[in-house]
């Protein structure tokens, strides 16, 4: 089933679809006894700040029932900055530990934590999505995650207490892959030499045209379910802003080329690359509510880095950097099926990209 709930404290969306909780399918949920069910495998994926100089140590998420068995389930980031995180079901305890957390290129960090109770292993991720860096380790027996549990951490109350630093939480039935992710919702139109093409409709081969390279082939394509809150929540780009000749859906993580003289004379800089969700607050870009828990996106991969056409404005395509260097963290990543024989090198991003307060003040400087 995948994700199936959200909490997004800057949207103030939390459960389900439709604000519900939605039940695992049948092969994602084990019975124990007749008390409850169990999800067996699962990521719960958190989002949070981690400002450099920022307060720790840090109780991230704290959730704990002591009705029928005692269970505890807590984040910590430490003072050391490292991330760790304690399961405790009545007499049963797994801990896992992720040494040197730092946001170093922005503000927020993604963990995830990642089980599979009949392989007996589990993961423990933190991805700063704005210099792709990826940190993860493994850890044995992980426990597995009562259903009322996940309804209770899904909506932050007396059993879970969340750090104001926490800005989202998404719950998947399923270990979901880390790293790079698809941003861009089908029926985009992406510029091809024999003209503009839905996105979902390419096929690796197929010509696309970028900016610096002119037409291109797809080494592959992208496509996955991503929960909407954090990185990948939903932000509607609006026509005729940013060139565009059509309004256009992608997360907040997609990043858009912007030009002209506020880049020029504010940053020095011809063009940049300005993250989507940087963007809202301008009548260009809307952050939209999410109606259900997660949905399908795309992305498309080159041999280089490059910028394409997507209604008519310029964003960037999928960024792998030396990831086929590591194949232990590749593995882990949606990008495991080609692997690092056949997966590209960037050595470098196609533009530079600005966050925080840099684009804070080219988002203020262009036309309303």
């Amino acid at each position: 089933m995948g994700w199936f709930g959200i909490f997004d404290r800057d949207a103030g969306f939390a459960g389900g679809a439709g604000g519900q909780f939605q039940r695992p399918a049948a092969g994602d949920a084990a019975p124990s006894g007749t008390e409850t069910a169990l999800l067996a495998r699962g990521t719960l994926r958190l989002e949070f700040e981690a400002l450099p100089g920022g307060d720790v140590p840090a109780r991230l998420l704290h959730y704990r029932d002591d009705a029928g068995w005692p269970r505890e389930l807590v984040v910590y980031l430490n003072a050391d900055h490292s991330l760790s995180v304690a399961f405790r079901q009545g007499p049963a305890h797994a801990y896992a530990r992720l040494s040197g957390i730092r946001a170093t290129g922005g503000a927020r960090l993604l963990a995830s934590c990642r089980w599979d109770g009949p392989a007996r292993r589990g993961t423990l991720s933190v991805e700063d999505p704005e210099v792709r860096e990826i940190r993860l380790i493994e850890f044995a027996c992980p426990l597995p995650l009562p259903e009322r549990d996940a309804r209770a951490l899904l909506r932050p109350g007396a059993k879970t207490r969340l750090d104001p630093r926490v800005s989202g939480l998404a719950l998947s039935s399923r270990p979901e892959p880390v790293g790079p992710a698809a941003t861009i919702a089908p029926q985009t139109p992406v510029a091809t030499p024999e003209g503009a093409r839905p996105i979902e409709t390419l096929r690796p081969g197929d010509l696309v045209t970028t900016l610096d390279s002119g037409p291109q082939p797809v080494r592959w394509i992208l496509r996955q379910e991503v929960p909407l809150t954090g990185a990948d929540a939903p932000v509607r780009l609006n026509a005729p802003f940013f060139g565009l000749s059509r309004d256009i859906v992608v997360t907040a993580r997609q990043g858009i080329l912007l030009s002209g003289p506020g880049a020029q004379y504010h940053l020095g800089r011809d063009s940049v690359l300005v993250r989507a969700g940087e963007l809202t607050g301008h009548a260009g870009a809307t952050r939209l509510p999410a109606s259900t828990p997660s949905a399908v996106r795309y992305q498309l991969l080159f041999d280089r880095h490059e910028c394409i056409s997507l209604a008519d404005t310029w964003a960037d395509s999928l960024f792998v950097g030396t990831l086929a260097r590591c194949p232990a963290v590749l593995a882990e990543t949606a990008l495991a099926p080609l692997g690092p024989g056949a997966l590209p090198r960037h050595r470098r991003p196609v533009r530079t990209t600005l966050s925080g307060y840099e684009a804070l003040i080219l988002r203020d400087v262009l036309p309303a």
